[in-house]
């Protein structure tokens, strides 16, 4: 299990975080939802969580919503 995410990962994060969805992340971001899908799906492999809600729960706990720019590592919690 690695904890190091990319910057786009972190931005994916952050959005999820602040609940927005795939289609709204895709659009804030200038991507395709096929390919926030395929970020989140890392990122579930990164943390070993197995939902969005799950996964939700850590970016928040871990600092990740509102608008928080520092690097952490969701492993730590």
């Amino acid at each position: 299990m690695s904890n190091t995410f990319t910057q786009r990962e972190l931005e994916i994060l952050r959005l999820l975080a602040n609940g927005k969805q795939n289609k709204s992340i895709a659009r804030e971001l200038g991507i395709s939802p096929f390919t926030v899908r395929d970020h989140l799906s890392a990122i579930f492999k990164k943390t070993g969580v197995a939902s969005r809600f799950e996964l939700g729960l850590l970016a928040v706990r871990g600092g990740y919503s509102v608008d928080s720019r520092e690097d952490k590592s969701l492993l730590d919690l």
